[in-house]
């Protein structure tokens, strides 16, 4: 399915943005020169740079959505000058840096309630988000949960050694997860890598921690709509992981997409394919069609 959209041109600001508790995130923010038709947050996956999303958000504002992207304390722009014993978790990305993303866009926005647009680990937190109800909608693409049982072989032994073996050799020997070093992202702060690998281990994922380890949530107060894209070629956000994450938001108005690499006539898609600009005529116009409607209802006062 081809959508045909009108383009305009867009205006680009890099700066730092002050998460909640004052820690300094790289950001970027796009917004079209012409009409401007809704406000998007966009949460990164784990150890994903936001500029790999670049090229994606750009479309989003020629197509007349503002955006605003940043890393998470810790990753790419937003690395302090010493990673070892940098004390960041994934609660710290929910908690700290998220909220302050959405009240940035609030604030330059007030008019146009914010919609959150996610990539992997970037839905699965909706829930330890506070200010979740504050979002219009929350779109997930490649989101599932990630026990490394349920990957698609032959990937799963991958994680498995990555798991069992270098997430705990180099968190030790190094203080933090040296992952660009093997090609998997962006390196990770210690407690963010021991945080992923503890619930990666687990078939319940981070079920186990909602309530103790992990509080306070919001899981089965999310009534939002939330539409998730499920990549059939997907070794991480598969068939299993997708349903399994979906399964937090009992609540939601949940939608779900399945897309194949052959309906598109590709050979494949992946994990984080989706935002690759071969994408630009096929699937990226879906997200504007689904991000279309009820962008201009204000947001519910604080």
């Amino acid at each position: 399915m081809i959508l045909q959209l009108a383009y305009m041109a867009i205006q680009a600001e890099e700066f730092t943005l002050s998460a909640l508790d004052g820690y300094p995130l790289a950001a970027t923010h796009l917004a079209p020169e012409g009409e401007l038709l809704g406000v998007v947050q966009f949460n990164s996956g784990t150890g994903i740079p936001r500029q790999l999303y670049r090229p994606f958000l750009e479309f989003l504002a020629e197509s007349g959505y503002a955006s605003l992207s940043f890393d998470y304390r810790g990753i790419a722009g937003s690395r302090p000058e010493r990673l070892r014993g940098f004390a960041a978790s994934v609660m710290d990305w929910a908690q700290q840096d998220m909220p302050a993303a959405q009240a940035w866009l609030e604030a330059k926005y007030p008019a146009y309630r914010v919609q959150l647009v996610a990539h992997s680990m970037g839905g699965q937190l909706l829930g330890m988000i506070p200010t979740h109800a504050r979002y219009a909608r929350a779109i997930a693409i490649a989101s599932g949960t990630g026990y490394w049982r349920y990957m698609s072989a032959p990937f799963r032994y991958f994680t498995a050694a990555i798991w069992f073996t270098f997430i705990p050799i180099t968190t030790s020997f190094f203080g933090y997860a040296t992952a660009k070093a093997v090609g998997q992202g962006e390196d990770l702060p210690k407690n963010v890598a021991l945080d992923w690998r503890r619930w990666c281990l687990r078939p319940e994922y981070f079920g186990p921690e909602l309530g103790a380890r992990i509080r306070p949530v919001f899981f089965g107060e999310v009534t939002l709509p939330f539409i998730s894209y499920r990549l059939s070629d997907d070794p991480i956000a598969n068939d299993r992981t997708v349903p399994h994450l979906l399964s937090f938001y009992p609540n939601a108005a949940i939608t779900q997409h399945r897309i194949t690499p052959e309906e598109l006539g590709e050979k494949r898609i992946g994990h984080a394919g989706f935002f690759s600009r071969r994408f630009k005529a096929s699937l990226w116009p879906r997200v504007v069609a689904d991000l279309a409607g009820g962008n201009l209802a204000a947001a519910p006062a604080l």
